[in-house]
């Protein structure tokens, strides 16, 4: 994880070694995530803070970080520096809730399993207001993490307060009885930087997209690989009205009359199906052909396209824990 020795941005030291530290952090982040476009190339002077940098940094905290700390500043050890180091994949951060254990890794290269199901431990939960998906799957994410910690026992409206008040942060809390919804710029402040979650990162996605062309042939290989449930921000309903809503992704299955796991798809990318836990009925949905398609945010593949396009996996919005 980088470090700073000062402050970069509105009113800081801006001390040459700290700003290059910030502008390659920057430059590593994805577009969708509050990365900079184009990437940014100004030349870097001691003390003194370039307008496409400082711009930068405003941008990315837009995105990124909760209101009360937008201040157009990068501190050391402040939040903004913490979501930055996250969000270019600059090693794990340490959970601020909980301890949990990390789930052990099965071997990618197993072109014969076809299924698999990551379910075990995870309680389904039904959210308790309209717009509290948000909060229902994190509390079904953080149970499985962190088991014990939560009873089942208790009404789901409690355990959701029960996991908001444990990040000590009553923002959350008041997001949650407000019923508003959890806004786009809140998702990475709330699951990374309070929850401690990682948004899926490009080595991960290329190594699971690489022989994939969509649907299952994404899921099976990454729930393979990382053997945990993943917490997906939707782009639509199974409707197709645009909309943002959380699920949690338990399992993926392939066709079985094809040749081998990873051969493209011979009819587009909705081949094989998937189980969710939607916290909007609270029980697993089963989803197959042109159903599956919400899962990937809008951003369907071009038919045949292989591998998946990278900018998919930002698209997607997979969170899960380091």
């Amino acid at each position: 994880m980088k470090t700073l020795n000062s402050a970069v941005g509105r009113q800081g030291l801006n001390a040459r070694a700290d700003q290059d530290t910030i502008q390659t952090l920057l430059n590593r982040v994805p577009v969708a995530d509050g990365g900079p476009t184009p990437p940014l190339t100004a030349a870097i002077r001691d003390r003194a803070i370039s307008a496409p940098l400082q711009a930068a940094i405003e941008h990315f905290q837009q995105h990124n970080v909760d209101q009360r700390f937008r201040d157009g500043r990068i501190d050391p050890g402040g939040q903004t520096l913490r979501m930055l180091n996250v969000l270019a994949g600059e090693g794990p951060i340490k959970p601020h809730l909980g301890q949990g254990r990390p789930t052990g890794v099965v071997d990618f290269d197993q072109p014969t399993q076809r299924s698999i199901d990551v379910r075990a431990g995870l309680v389904p939960l039904k959210q308790p207001t309209p717009n509290g998906c948000w909060a229902t799957a994190a509390t079904m994410m953080w149970k499985l993490r962190n088991r014990g910690q939560i009873a089942d026992a208790l009404p789901v409206r409690q355990q959701i307060s029960d996991l908001l008040s444990r990040t000590r942060e009553r923002h959350w809390t008041d997001v949650f009885e407000a019923d508003t919804g959890l806004a786009q710029p809140q998702v990475n402040p709330f699951f990374c930087h309070t929850l401690g979650m990682r948004p899926m990162d490009s080595a991960l996605h290329m190594r699971v997209a690489m022989g994939s062309a969509g649907g299952a042939y994404f899921w099976v290989p990454l729930l393979r690989l990382t053997h945990r449930p993943w917490l997906i921000n939707t782009g639509r309903l199974n409707d197709g009205t645009p909309s943002a809503h959380m699920v949690v992704l338990i399992g993926a299955s392939l066709d079985e009359d094809l040749p081998n796991a990873f051969a493209p798809p011979r009819k587009g990318p909705s081949l094989g199906g998937v189980s969710i836990i939607d916290p909007k009925v609270g029980h697993e949905r089963r989803l197959s052909g042109h159903d599956i398609d919400f899962l990937l945010g809008q951003l369907a593949p071009a038919p045949g396209a292989d591998p998946l396009p990278v900018e998919l996996a930002t698209r997607m919005r997979c969170l899960s824990w380091p």
